[in-house]
């Protein structure tokens, strides 16, 4: 019967070594924020006098689009920028309804335009929501 305790003493050791080598297999995962993050995002797409001619952008001095979230950065917001000329980008967000404004400005960041409010936005899991904007001639400084 001295059988019996040498196979509960290989069982408990193959038990100990696979849980000391769970951690190594990769399967903890780890969240923070909400555990949503990325999961929608804010299209936005905008124009100059209804134009995307990137010559544009240096003709009035704008060289970025700057994008201004009201939300905690844990969820997606902040502020955000993006090469003028390529009229378009994208801010993953989690899902819920932000508060948010857009602006071109020059290198410096200083303001070359008014302030758009694009208003309540509502990101959904899993969709991008488009946000169209112009700058007309006198939207500029």
């Amino acid at each position: 019967m001295k059988l019996f305790p040498k196979v509960l003493s290989r069982f408990a050791l193959v038990a100990g070594l696979a849980l000391a080598a769970a951690p190594l297999t990769g399967c903890i995962v780890t969240q923070s924020g909400s555990g949503y993050y990325g999961s929608g995002s804010m299209v936005v797409d905008w124009t100059i006098s209804n134009s995307t001619t990137p010559s544009l952008c240096t003709a009035t001095g704008s060289a970025y689009l700057e994008v201004t979230i009201d939300a905690p950065a844990s969820v997606g917001g902040g502020v955000f920028q993006q090469a003028c000329a390529t009229f378009a980008t994208s801010v993953d967000l989690d899902p819920g309804t932000y508060n948010a404004r857009a602006r071109l400005v020059d290198g410096s960041g200083n303001g070359r335009t008014t302030t758009v409010e694009l208003g309540p936005v509502r990101i959904q899991d899993g969709y991008a929501t488009p946000v169209s904007i112009d700058f007309p001639p006198n939207a500029f400084y």
